[in-house]
């Protein structure tokens, strides 16, 4: 059964309002619909047992498992297991991380034939057709259905499953303990999902929040033919829009016209990823209080290292290190602190590097700091030593061990420690990539990685840190803080104030990609989803949003050079007659930001009538202008012109600056230093001859 209500009406507390059974199941496409919905829900309880899900988290409840599922990078690895020498030589893999683009795609494709119940039948079809095959289709298709039994079998072997496996079972037999499953505004069902439902067609009742024309209901599916047009008895305003020429006058348009003291939604598209987030307070704005783990100085440290151990060249004993990525490695206070506590000793390390340049050294070993006794022989001991010791890594166990004895990981967290969970997410993270051998999952690390295990697995290790996020404690907020979140969170949920940012073609709807294996032509035939699907999804939850919201502001941007151009979505509405264009005056944010960088302080400036004349006089030596002449070559008077001071360092100090990056070339001084040793033997062994 379907139930239909008006774009413009609450949909969750229409859907509760069907709560009259004494056990419902309620479903909903997002988390953060599920969570409204309960939220609404809590004050009338009366302690029945309905049952808040997503679609995807019954799912999960139907195909269940006694085995574990293996997830993420574990999934990775069993992949990489299964595959034959001839998967790898056909895909060019060589090693585990090449695989892991192959592996996702590997995981995307059969997760989305299993669930739009697709043959393989269906797909041979497709592929030998003259008219949409091509021979690498065909051959991939072979290579992907060989990898896929050698991973089941694979699973099977090992006691490990996977959802694909789970979901390729076509009788579907569970029990369903609800008198009435009740499905919230679900946009795109899968013919998985539909087979389900029509097992269970009497106890279902589908609530869709969109008028009857435009909905197909033996198919369930909306009908392509969707568009503003069903707006015009909603809306009861035209849609502000202010177009503007780049993000951060849209920024300033925004800040303009926002009121503060309402309750107000940003919706925009990865806003975290934009310039501008930064600019915005957390104080009055809802900004993410999440950052990734790869941004913490316990991550950068661990990548030094590996960056450190990729750099080892072995000419026998004692091994190489590059000089480069040892001057990199000392360019960083926090790294250098775990050796060396006296920070005015990191400036004279570093010096002693650049010298070490300067004599055209590119790589050193501790006999170097033997032979010249240099005092900061000690501080590269302790380095060296470290990475002696990370080089006898060969197993996950030995990893956390070397950690346990060798990082202080405390001294390396203490700066993100007092205001976020670092040591909470590392300590997790650590155990549960520890489970990739307690589990059984790999028992011998050189069937993965032949060559340099321990630079490999601590590649893997990164790896597994890299998605994690650490979360910070906020100070104080404002009570109406403005909520930022994203058009497909925004499903099933109602506004007061919206407004939606970058609504730009190719952000709303986004762009085209190329997909996995197959052409658009070749989905379309399979009945998989398309780009047009996904652009029409994209266009009802937007139509929606503008529908359910009290009222609605859009910043659009438009740029020729740089090929940026209004939504069509927006020219849509432009056809109804549904906008309002508004032009704002323009605002001074640049002004007014490079104003607070010169803010003024307490400091005053010296009374210049109390400055010795020779304040600004530079120092120099007779001896240098002979005969009372400073000659010049035309680079060094521009530059003399130009700055006298940075002339003087360099020139006359010669004091150059320090460029941190290696020429991997011969410089002039070394191909000369080389010819003259050359000559000399030649000239000694003539000589020797000649007596």
């Amino acid at each position: 059964m379907i139930k239909y209500i008006p774009l413009n009406q609450n949909i969750l507390q229409a859907a509760l309002k069907e709560l009259d059974s004494a056990k419902c199941l309620l479903l909903f496409p997002t988390r953060k619909s599920k969570q409204e919905a309960q939220k609404l829900y809590q004050p009338d309880w009366d302690f029945s047992k309905h049952k808040f899900l997503t679609m995807d988290e019954w799912k999960d409840e139907i195909f269940h498992s006694k085995l574990p599922i293996l997830k993420e990078e574990k999934r990775t690895l069993m992949f990489y297991k299964a595959l034959t020498k001839e998967n790898k030589n056909f895909f060019r893999i060589k090693t585990y991380f090449q695989s892991i683009e192959l592996a996702n795609n590997f995981f995307n494709f059969w997760e989305e034939i299993t669930e739009e119940m697709i043959s393989e039948d269906d797909i041979n079809e497709i592929l030998f057709s003259k008219n949409t095959a091509n021979d690498w289709q065909l051959n991939t298709f072979q290579q992907l259905l060989q990898i896929k039994e050698q991973y089941y079998e694979l699973l099977q072997k090992e006691q490990f499953s996977d959802t694909i496996l789970l979901r390729e079972i076509n009788d579907l037999q569970f029990e369903l303990n609800f008198d009435k499953i009740i499905i919230v505004n679900q946009f795109y069902f899968t013919e998985r999902e539909k087979t389900i439902l029509h097992k269970l067609d009497e106890k279902v009742l589908v609530y869709l929040q969109v008028t009857p024309e435009f909905y197909n209901e033996e198919e369930l599916a909306f009908k392509k033919d969707f568009d503003a047009g069903v707006l015009q008895s909603v809306i009861k305003q035209k849609i502000k829009v202010i177009t503007s020429l780049e993000q951060f006058q849209m920024i300033g348009d925004l800040l303009s016209t926002i009121d503060l003291q309402q309750r107000n939604t940003i919706i925009d598209f990865k806003f975290n990823s934009r310039s501008y987030a930064s600019f915005l307070s957390r104080e009055h704005y809802s900004i993410s209080n999440s950052l990734p783990f790869s941004g913490t100085g316990l991550f950068r440290f661990f990548q030094t290292l590996q960056d450190l151990l990729h750099s080892i060249v072995w000419e026998g004993t004692p091994f190489l290190l590059s000089l480069q990525e040892l001057l990199n490695a000392t360019l960083s206070d926090d790294f250098l602190e775990i050796f060396e506590e006296d920070k005015n000793k990191h400036e004279q390390i570093r010096t002693f590097l650049f010298k070490c340049i300067d004599n055209d050294i590119q790589y050193l070993d501790l006999e170097y700091f033997d032979n010249r006794g240099t005092k900061f022989k000690v501080v590269f001991e302790k380095i060296f030593n470290l990475i002696i010791e990370v080089r006898k890594i060969d197993s996950i166990a030995s990893l956390i061990e070397f950690i346990e004895n060798h990082i202080n990981v405390e001294k390396l967290t203490e700066r993100e420690n007092n205001k976020t969970d670092i040591l909470k997410v590392f300590y997790e993270l650590l155990s549960d990539f520890a489970s990739i051998e307690q589990i059984g999952l790999i028992t011998n690390w050189k069937n993965i990685f032949p060559h340099n295990i321990s630079a490999n697995l601590w590649q893997l290790f990164l790896d597994y840190m890299k998605p994690k996020q650490i979360k910070f404690t906020l100070g104080n907020q404002s009570v109406n803080r403005v909520q930022i979140t994203s058009l497909q969170d925004t499903r099933n949920l109602h506004f007061e104030n919206v407004y939606i940012l970058n609504a730009i073609e190719g952000i709303l709807p986004a762009a085209k990609h190329t997909q996995f294996l197959f052409s658009e032509k070749q989905r379309q035939n399979l009945s998989l989803k398309t780009y047009e699907d996904i652009k029409l999804r994209d266009k009802y939850y937007f139509y929606r949003l503008l529908a359910t919201s009290n009222k609605v502001t859009i910043f659009t941007r438009t740029n020729l050079e740089e090929n940026i151009e209004v939504s069509s979505f927006i020219e849509e509405l432009k056809l109804f007659d549904l906008i309002n264009e508004v032009e704002l005056p323009k605002t001074d944010l640049y002004q007014q930001l490079f104003n607070s960088l010169l803010v003024t302080n307490d400091h005053s400036l010296p009374n210049q009538n109390i400055i010795s004349a020779d304040f600004f006089s530079i120092p120099f030596d007779k001896s240098d202008l002979k005969n009372n002449e400073l000659n010049l070559s035309f680079y060094n008077w521009e530059k003399l012109k130009k700055d006298s001071f940075t002339f003087y360092l360099e020139f006359i100090a010669n004091l150059n600056k320090r460029d941190p990056i290696l020429s991997l070339d011969f410089s002039n001084k070394l191909i000369g230093t080389i010819s003259h040793s050359v000559f000399t033997m030649i000239w000694e062994r003539l000589i020797e001859v000649y007596h």
